[in-house]
């Protein structure tokens, strides 16, 4: 993985084939995913194939690689005879996430810490100010584009690390639906105004220790808060 390499969109990753041409998978993939990371499909809301092929006037196969790829992404899961629906969560899969998320993302923090004259520490500070002005407003919409700087930021984090299988994993984990539901959980419970530009200053300390410390406070923040969105959730899918 280049380090050096611009931090593209997790958002805008439409599946094309030859220049300026997407693919009608990729349109299904795009506008089901969009509608996942909005809110606008609920967890257990069902996708139905048939359905999604008359609504693009397109084959079941490309409908079948969108979800498929969905799936892979960790936004939607199918059970045989049952089809496709929304990805659901349970307390322990979500705790099982932030676990394995800790773990990676503190040795993140360590890494780039001991290697702290290398990093771009004022572009950094900029974009960790940027996001908590985002993070730190309580809002009913979610926002496309402010997701992608939260998910972002952390993503250079971990290039920066100069451990490639790290930063390989976490992107795979970003893409999983704890980036959802971390946003939903901002969005209810806002973080203190200068969460991820603590983050920062702990990192251009170079003590790895500290750096290890505030990861970790930062990743455990809110555990709590994240259980009653759950919560919620699932009792808006009982309804």
């Amino acid at each position: 993985m280049n380090r050096n390499a611009p931090i593209t969109n997790l958002f805008e990753t439409p599946v094309k084939s030859g220049p300026g041409f997407e693919t009608q998978s990729g349109k299904v993939y795009r506008f089901l995913r969009d509608r996942i990371l909005s809110g606008a499909y609920k967890p257990g809301d069902r996708l139905v194939r048939r359905t999604l092929g008359k609504q693009f006037d397109t084959s079941p196969i490309a409908v079948a690689e969108a979800l498929w790829k969905l799936e892979s992404d960790g936004l939607v899961e199918s059970e045989a005879m049952h089809g496709s629906r929304v990805k659901t969560f349970t307390l322990e899969q979500v705790r099982g996430e932030l676990l394995l998320r800790e773990a990676l993302e503190t040795e993140v923090a360590r890494l780039c810490a001991k290697r702290h004259e290398l990093l771009p520490i004022e572009h950094l500070r900029s974009q960790a100010e940027k996001i908590d002005k985002i993070m730190s407003v309580p809002r009913d919409e979610y926002n496309r584009e402010d997701m992608e700087v939260h998910c972002n930021f952390h993503r250079e984090l971990a290039r920066h690390c100069d451990a490639e299988p790290i930063a390989r994993e976490l992107e795979r984990i970003w893409f999983q639906h704890i980036m959802v539901f971390n946003w939903i959980n901002s969005a209810i419970f806002p973080v203190p105004a200068d969460w991820h530009q603590r983050l920062v200053q702990a990192i251009a300390s170079g003590d790895p220790d500290h750096a290890d410390a505030m990861m970790r406070k930062h990743i455990e923040f809110g555990c709590d808060h994240q259980e009653n969105v759950l919560r919620r959730i699932n009792e808006d899918i009982s309804k």
